[in-house]
């Protein structure tokens, strides 16, 4: 591109002769002795190392820093300042890494400028590439300088690995356990009072006594825990005693069934016996109808006599079970997690619980007003073996009053309910789009799961307290350095692609024989002078900006090496007429 001097005034008339003048001036001047100086210098490579190491100094010490603090303990302020000291580290390593990385590419970005020529576009695309990544997305620099490509799309992955390495430490919080003897609640079948007496025995029983000593009913506050019991679905919990996170084993006696797929007793007329054939709620009478039974259950008291405890139930019009009860010995292995308790449970069947001096009318009769456990009852047992087998038996008496009784014709006008509170369990189901339709879901191990939870439910009414080894846990926080990949991966990596790209620039900055400034001012100012083609180009962009940059001097294609003019010979950028290769040692200037 030309110059033109447009006409104007005297003024700019006196303008342009005078630079024209200083441009002769310029360009008739004597060669200079001034020369520039072949030296690497100690500085570039210096840095190059120094960022390096402080990259990988950092990692190690991150590395290191997590392993002095793994498994120990950690309060808030603590990890606060863990949080700062890491994400510090993090931010160390990932300026050191890229200030190395940076120098180096340098290197090698002036390494190829003194290569093949490329386009002017090209090159500023280069020199740019290294901090805005979009320019990346010029396919030329991927083409003409593929390891500078390369190097800067590697320079912002190197802050985004550092990402990863806080996240290789956690805070958890172990159980630490502890063993020691300890007195826990629980229901001692035996315990009747402070004293032998009539009156402390009645008063302690789970079971009511009639006038001749026989047992009549399951107390109200056991058949309140029964009904809460089977209406839940679960057993009631108790207070934990040993704070909220601890375990320990009790052994209790308790009932338990052992049941069959028959039965053989009438049901119908027990039912109609104990409860009546007639329901009613005050405004509808109904009776029962043994044609179309949902649900039917009844002790069967013709056994009970012969021995056996047995509790005989009909549902869904055809299944049933006949279910004996056991004197069987209950161990709990009890649990709380943070104050909520867990139950294990495993029941050892002893014997089959003895109705035959158990049902006797005048078991507990009173014929004395003291009753020293060792005390033969007219059945033949002691007092202290009837008053425990009858407590056992008053569990199962709870459950069996509470379930014994019939449901026909539901949701019918004729439907028929007696003193059964099946239909309001979780035991039964319903249909919402058949109103006549009930699901009663039975079976041996429900029914024993019911009394079972029965018996867990007693810690609830505990009469005694027991010494037993208890474990208790306490959970401290800790850190752990568990996710130990998420450090090394990231900053393995990023040092080794790293130290690749460093040994290529340093190699560079060998060949190059002096060592290069990046993009400042001085560094381009005393590299572009010297071509006046290139300076012609460059004319009418002189202001700067994107939109200024001349077409032409865009598509120019430079390289960097010598120039030669009447001055002397220097170094600097021109088009493949104007430049030689650079000679390694010659003086240019």
């Amino acid at each position: 591109m030309s110059r033109q001097h447009l006409p104007g005034n005297r003024n700019e008339q006196v303008g342009t002769e005078a630079f024209d003048r200083l441009q002769f001036d310029i360009d008739d001047h004597e060669p200079r002795n001034v020369t520039s100086k072949w030296s690497t210098g100690w500085v570039t490579p210096t840095l190059i190392a120094l960022f390096y190491i402080a990259g990988l100094v950092s990692a190690a010490g991150h590395y290191f820093f997590f392993r002095y603090l793994n498994e120990r303990e950690a309060d808030i302020s603590s990890q606060s300042w863990v949080s700062n000291i890491s994400i510090a580290i993090v931010r160390v390593f990932s300026i050191s890494l890229g200030s190395t990385l940076g120098i180096a590419y340098t290197q090698l970005l002036w390494r190829r400028l003194r290569g093949t020529p490329l386009k002017v576009s090209t090159i500023d695309s280069l020199f740019q590439m290294s901090s805005n990544p979009l320019k990346l997305l010029d396919t030329s620099g991927i083409t003409k300088a593929p390891i500078l490509w390369l190097t800067a799309a590697f320079l912002p992955c190197v802050p985004i690995a550092t990402i990863f390495p806080p996240g290789a430490l956690i805070i958890y919080q172990p159980a630490i356990k502890a063993n020691s003897s300890m007195s826990v609640p629980w229901y001692d079948f035996d315990y009747r009072g402070n004293d032998s007496s009539y009156q402390s025995l009645a008063a302690h029983a789970l079971f009511t006594l009639g006038s001749d000593g026989e047992l009549r009913y399951a107390k109200p506050y056991l058949s309140r825990v029964a009904k809460r019991t089977i209406m839940s679905g679960s057993f009631l919990p108790s207070p934990s005693p040993c704070g909220a996170n601890c375990s320990y084993t009790v052994t209790f006696l308790g009932p338990s069934f052992s049941c069959q797929d028959q039965i053989s007793s009438d049901l119908p007329q027990l039912v109609a016996q104990n409860y009546g054939n007639v329901s009613s709620n005050g405004r509808a009478r109904s009776e029962f109808n043994p044609a179309y039974i949902q649900y039917i259950a009844a002790q069967n008291y013709t056994a009970a006599l012969n021995g056996n405890f047995t509790f005989e139930v009909q549902w869904n019009n055809h299944s049933s079970l006949s279910c004996t009860t056991w004197y069987s010995e209950y161990t709990l292995s009890i649990s709380y997690s943070n104050f909520v308790q867990s139950v294990a449970v495993h029941v050892l069947k002893r014997q089959p619980l003895n109705g035959t001096y158990l049902a006797a009318n005048e078991l507990f009769y009173k014929d004395g007003s003291w009753y020293p456990n060792d005390w033969v009852l007219m059945s033949g047992v002691n007092v202290s073996t009837a008053y425990r087998e009858s407590n056992v038996r008053a569990v199962m008496q709870s459950l069996v009053d509470t379930m014994s009784g019939a449901v026909s014709e539901y949701g019918s006008e004729n439907q028929f309910i007696a003193n059964t509170i099946v239909l309001e369990t979780p035991l039964a189901s319903f249909d919402p789009a058949e109103s006549r339709s009930v699901h009663i879901n039975l079976s041996a191990e429900v029914l024993q799961g019911l009394l079972q939870n029965i018996t867990i439910s007693l810690l609830t009414l505990a009469n005694a307290n027991l010494i037993t080894k208890v474990t208790t846990k306490d959970y401290v926080t800790k850190y752990q350095f568990a996710f130990q990949e998420k450090l090394i991966v990231p900053y393995a990596s990023a040092l080794t692609i790293s130290f690749v790209i460093v040994v290529l620039g340093l190699r560079a900055l060998v060949k190059n024989g002096v060592s290069a400034n990046g993009a400042g001012f001085l560094q381009l100012l005393c590299t572009t002078k010297g071509s006046k083609t290139v300076d012609e180009a460059a004319w009418a962009g002189s202001l700067g900006g994107n939109e200024n940059v001349p077409k032409e001097l865009e598509d120019l294609v430079v390289r960097f090496g010598e120039l030669r003019d009447r001055v002397g010979v220097r170094a600097g950028f021109g088009v493949a007429e104007e430049v030689r290769k650079l000679v390694k040692g010659r003086n240019y200037g």
